[in-house]
């Protein structure tokens, strides 16, 4: 198919070397509406007679009647082949309400409606539901799902060991507390914000094997790292800081005397 596109592309005027348009070809195999569109125009098409790797392929058009009992083809539908994307975008609630404002595109910046269509190439989208951090529920088993994975994802865009800077697309999440399961006495909702992170391989391998680390998460979206050599270090979502030595760490845990409803606000504020 690579092979067939690339003769296609000679055809179409491309008059780049064979392994040139071999490339192209595979970027466009990425979109198979494209390439279909390609395979249909040129059905019927012999290969170009100055191309030095004709191979004779030649599908034959999806649409034609069939032969004797043979079962017709079904002609694919352009429309479901689209590549799928997903934009996440940051608006306020009084943004939703008035229909005036600009919202942030995640990895873009600030986008108008008008921009989402330019961006995606078309204007077939589909609408899901906010996710909310406060609203996702602690589960019993090891697996994180995929709800509260997005969430904490996009809530938390690196890893927490101090200063790094991989996203968490290639990130493990990791359990703080390691994870023990209910059968051998662990406790119920370990899976939960504030007893998971990011982590990217490196730091998963100290944290699990590097001997006088520690590692705490005293409330969710705010990690608190010991060296061996004593140093503390604590990493939020503005980044790693330097503690020194023997800190009180006191100043890191959740304020006493709260309302849940304002420890729940709290924790909100400090993954934003």
């Amino acid at each position: 198919m690579c092979d067939r596109i690339a003769q296609i592309l000679l055809l179409e005027g491309d008059t780049g070397p064979v392994g040139v348009r071999r490339s192209k070809a595979l970027a466009i195999l990425a979109n198979p509406a494209r390439a279909l569109a390609m395979l249909q125009r040129h059905a019927s098409a012999e290969p170009h007679p100055d191309d030095p790797d004709r191979s004779p392929v030649d599908p034959a058009p999806v649409d034609q009647a069939p032969a004797g009992n043979a079962t017709a083809p079904v002609k694919p539908d352009p429309e479901k082949m689209r590549p799928r994307a997903v934009l996440y975008v940051r608006i306020s609630e009084e943004a939703l309400r008035t229909r005036q404002g600009v919202a942030y595109a995640e990895g873009v910046g600030p986008i108008t409606a008008e921009q989402v269509g330019e961006f995606l190439g078309h204007h077939h989208v589909t609408v899901r539901p906010v996710l909310d951090l406060r609203g996702q529920v602690p589960v019993d088993a090891y697996e994180v799902p995929a709800d509260l994975r997005e969430a904490m994802r996009l809530a938390r865009p690196s890893s927490v060991f101090p200063w790094s800077r991989a996203g968490t697309t290639t990130a493990d999440f990791d359990h703080t507390k390691p994870y023990l399961s209910v059968e051998q006495g662990g406790p119920a909702g370990q899976t939960r914000i504030g007893n998971l992170g990011p982590m990217v391989r490196f730091g998963h391998r100290v944290k699990t094997h590097g001997r006088g680390w520690k590692h705490r998460q005293p409330r969710a979206g705010v990690y608190l790292w010991r060296t061996p050599h004593g140093y503390w270090f604590r990493v939020d979502n503005d980044g790693t800081h330097a503690l020194g030595r023997d800190p009180d760490l006191t100043v890191h845990d959740p304020p006493q005397g709260q309302t849940p409803l304002e420890r729940a606000f709290a924790d909100l504020i400090s993954n934003s």
